[in-house]
C-alpha cells in the first residue's frame, strides 16, 4: 500500500499545481503528457486518468488506409436513416458536440 504523502501546491502561471509522485502516477498509469479529468467532489480534488482503448489515428490517414486496402472508394458513402437519426440526437451528458 502506498502512504499518503503531503505535497506542496505551487503558483504556474495564472494556475496553481503540484507534482505527483512518481510511485502514484505509475499505479493510475499516468504518464508524461497523460490526459487525465478532475473535479470537486465533497470539498475534495480528484483527478482521473483518461484511459484511451487505442491511439488516435488521424481521419486522413484512415481514409488513405481504407481506400489502398479497397474498402472504400473515396466516394461519398450514404447516410442511413438509423445514422440520421444518431447524429441528430440531443446531448445526453458530456458528449463531444458533432460538427
Amino acid at each position: 500500500m502506498i502512504p499518503t504523502k503531503t505535497l506542496t501546491v505551487s503558483n504556474w502561471g495564472g494556475n496553481m499545481g503540484v507534482r505527483l509522485p512518481k510511485d502514484f502516477a505509475e499505479i493510475v498509469g499516468i504518464e508524461h503528457k497523460s490526459k487525465v479529468h478532475a473535479k470537486v467532489v465533497d470539498g475534495a480534488i480528484m483527478i482521473f486518468p483518461i484511459k484511451t482503448s487505442r491511439n488516435h489515428i488521424p481521419l486522413a490517414e484512415r481514409m488513405a488506409k481504407a481506400i489502398e486496402d479497397k474498402i472504400w472508394n473515396g466516394e461519398p458513402l450514404e447516410i442511413t436513416q438509423e445514422d440520421r437519426e444518431w447524429l441528430e440526437m440531443p446531448s445526453a451528458g458530456e458528449e463531444i458536440a458533432w460538427g
